[in-house]
């Protein structure tokens, strides 16, 4: 009898543990949902802080679940406000503040018009006569923040940057005075590639003929009460690619003053490797199954011509390894400011310029030119915090 007591008690214990175990490890799922238009908010990044960072995103759809253990775990897009949630919050519905206010379109008025293709048209013949038509020694503040299925990373940086001429040659020259580097440890680099792919890719050098030839437009109204010139227009691929967004142009000076582009899988495969880099991956057992994009600007007037002002960028990529063996998936936000530097008369002089090279996503070889610009920007300087 004492026997069957003591198996009893074990039993219960057993169960009391297993219990325990799974409530402890339950999933937290739920959807994120933007508090003004209680709509969806894609590829949200999930995280918790410190030495051992775990981390998940929400799928497209806004759709989360976290299935780690955590005391705080933090809500992160590039366009709202970091949101925490302790693990005693019992909510599946996630309400984020936008820090980004979106001009809200109301109808679609006019699409293919003849009118709309001859005003882009004119645009793309004089945007060299209004963008980056002199050097600007410029301020700049950058941040970026990375979060994959093994560590979480950030990057900030602020200095000085000189956009060049628009017919030259050479590209951006940067002097950075201030980087700050946030990870587990010391051993994480600059991350300088994003910074380069927010200038260099800043929309207003692709938008020539052929991307009006491979796109609908359409004018869309909204609502604009600071600048009766200013006209806004969405587009889409005619070829039923992923890559969309909108334009705002003021058609007073001809100029594109923001634009937003959403860019799919295949877009931005076929747009950022190379078909040798897909042929060895693919070799390899790796490819990407998805990779979304998601890029804003704005383009402001500094002295005599514009100039990237602002640019938020978002990257979501996941891959597959060896078909299914291993999938694994990196989000990327980072946000980039430039404004009017007032005092230039000392600052060629006084300070030491690097080139910032044209960026890759994928390359099988990298230029000696470019491995030494890199290694320049390496070289620079920085302070370590505990992400």
């Amino acid at each position: 009898m004492e026997l069957l007591k003591l198996d009893i008690k074990r039993i219960i214990l057993t169960l009391v543990i297993i219990n325990f175990y799974n409530t402890s490890m339950a999933q937290t799922k739920g959807v994120i949902i933007d508090i003004e238009t209680l709509s969806p908010i894609p590829f949200v990044s999930i995280h918790t802080k410190g030495l051992n960072i775990r981390g998940t995103i929400g799928n497209e759809y806004g759709e989360y679940s976290i299935n780690f253990k955590y005391d705080t775990v933090y809500f992160s897009h590039i366009n709202y406000e970091l949101l925490p949630l302790t693990k005693h919050s019992k909510c599946d519905t996630i309400f984020m503040t936008p820090i980004v206010h979106i001009m809200p379109d109301v109808v679609i008025t006019v699409q293919n018009n003849k009118w709309i293709e001859k005003l882009l048209k004119q645009f793309v013949k004089e945007k060299s006569k209004n963008y980056h038509t002199e050097d600007q020694i410029l301020n700049y503040s950058f941040d970026i923040k990375s979060l994959s299925d093994s560590s979480g990373y950030a990057f900030s940086s602020n200095g000085y940057l000189i956009s060049p001429e628009y017919s030259k040659k050479e590209g951006y020259l940067i002097c950075p005075i201030t980087n700050l580097i946030k990870y587990k440890d010391k051993t994480a680099g600059k991350d300088f590639m994003q910074l380069r792919r927010s200038l260099y890719n800043n929309f207003i050098k692709d938008f020539d003929y052929g991307f009006i030839k491979k796109h609908i437009f359409s004018l869309t109204e909204y609502n604009c009460t600071l600048n009766k010139n200013l006209l806004k227009f969405s587009f889409k691929s005619k070829k039923g690619e992923e890559n969309e967004g909108y334009i705002i142009i003021d058609t007073l000076k001809n100029v594109i003053i923001e634009f937003e582009q959403v860019s799919g899988t295949n877009y931005n495969i076929n747009s950022n490797t190379s078909s040798l880099a897909r042929f060895v991956g693919e070799k390899k057992g790796f490819r990407y199954t998805v990779w979304k994009t998601l890029i804003r600007g704005k383009y402001s007037l500094f002295d005599n011509s514009y100039h990237l002002a602002e640019c938020r960028y978002q990257l979501f990529r996941q891959n597959e390894y060896k078909r299914g063996k291993g999938l694994f998936f990196t989000n990327i936000e980072s946000v980039l400011n430039i404004s009017r530097l007032n005092m230039k008369s000392d600052i060629l002089r006084d300070n030491v310029w690097l080139k910032l090279p044209n960026p890759y996503s994928i390359s099988i070889i990298v230029s000696k030119e470019t491995r030494l610009a890199e290694e320049a920007l390496e070289r620079t300087p920085a302070k370590y915090e505990l992400f």
